[in-house]
């Protein structure tokens, strides 16, 4: 299925990405694929439904505020860490996002 255009009507508990994030943001479209992405992906997430995804083009706190606010991080898997130039980091990051619930309506 492609998640740009998914046919997909049943919701999931457990959403993974491997490359697909990235590969649609290095799209001629980016900005309107990236929208239609994360569009996709609050649709076929079921309630406190989890997004596991890898990109090896950004970094947690880059990927962040792209999910924000209908996503949160819940926890990350942790990658080998290099050492380069004084930094320390990984060539991949792998965030775990949970669709946030609806706000309580107030009484």
């Amino acid at each position: 299925d492609d998640v740009l255009a998914t046919r997909l009507e049943q919701s999931f508990d457990v959403v993974l990405d491997k490359g697909t994030y990235d590969a649609i943001t290095l799209s001629a479209h980016c900005e309107r694929d990236r929208s239609a992405y994360v569009a996709a992906i609050d649709r076929l997430l079921a309630p406190n439904g989890t997004l596991i995804l890898t990109s090896c083009n950004f970094t947690r706190d880059e990927l962040v505020p792209m999910f924000a606010p209908g996503l949160q991080v819940l926890d990350e898997v942790k990658h080998p860490t290099i050492r380069f130039g004084g930094s320390v980091g990984s060539a991949v990051t792998t965030p775990a996002f949970s669709k946030r619930r609806p706000a309580p309506k107030a009484a």
